[in-house]
């Protein structure tokens, strides 16, 4: 799946913008799928199996809610299906039955080769965000890589709460090891030198620290400006004697 095609990966609800083209990407179905709609004997419980494997495909989890399915959904699924377009009350029906709702989600998940995340997986992926925080700053970017993680490796997506916190952990790991490659370079005194310039406050309101925490304002001008900023401060906390001894490819 391109990336234009993961943007809604973990969603738990139809997006409001979906496109005539998307809907027939996410809900048209190959041979095989098509075989598994058709063991349904009944129109509305294929429409129901139809729905989740569209539905999967498109957020990577499964569907629950069924209060909100765009109507040019049904209508194309109708299409897909040859059947007549459904309403939506009779999908609100068909679910009524929790029993009903867990097996369909089951044989889209069968129908798409996607399982549930295993501790195992879950440790790779944690793996995973420790590396990418390497260049990946903010955590929204840390999650969207663990999703297209995901993805990939052919696993349902996990609520955004719990993705954030793994993100947030990577990052905290990260940051971690930073700080302790530099206590380790330039030693307890020097460190405690930088601790007035880096608690200073600055016009904003924020300290250096702070400041210098902050991701990209834009990639205008303005915002390369900052960028400059923070790296010439930056240069001046290291000591002369450091720029004096580094060689030209430092």
């Amino acid at each position: 799946m391109g990336a234009p095609l993961r943007q809604y990966l973990g969603g738990d609800r139809f997006p409001d913008d979906l496109t005539d083209s998307e809907i027939a990407h996410f809900f048209s179905f190959a041979e095989d799928e098509r075989r598994t709609v058709n063991r349904r004997r009944r129109p509305l419980y294929r429409l129901g199996v139809a729905l989740q494997i569209g539905f999967l495909r498109l957020a990577g989890t499964p569907l629950n809610s069924v209060e909100m399915i765009p109507t040019r959904v049904l209508a194309h699924l109708g299409a897909e299906l040859e059947i007549a377009p459904p309403h939506l009350a009779s999908i609100r029906a068909l679910y009524r039955r929790r029993r009903t709702l867990f097996e369909h989600q089951e044989v889209a998940k069968r129908a798409l080769g996607l399982r549930d995340l295993t501790e195992h997986g879950e440790r790779a992926l944690n793996g995973h965000l420790r590396r990418e925080a390497g260049d990946k700053f903010l955590a929204d970017d840390l999650e969207r890589a663990a999703r297209a993680w995901i993805a990939d490796h052919r696993y349902i997506q996990l609520p955004s709460r719990r993705l954030r916190s793994s993100a947030i952990a990577a990052r905290r790991h990260h940051d971690a090891g930073l700080l302790a490659g530099v206590m380790t370079a330039v030693g307890a005194e020097q460190t405690k030198a930088w601790l007035p310039g880096l608690s200073e406050t600055i016009t904003t309101g924020k300290t250096r620290l702070e400041w210098l925490r902050d991701g990209p304002s834009s990639r205008k001008t303005k915002g390369l400006a900052d960028h400059i900023a923070k790296i010439d401060f930056l240069k001046s906390l290291v000591p002369t004697s450091w720029t004096s001894a580094c060689r030209p490819e430092c």
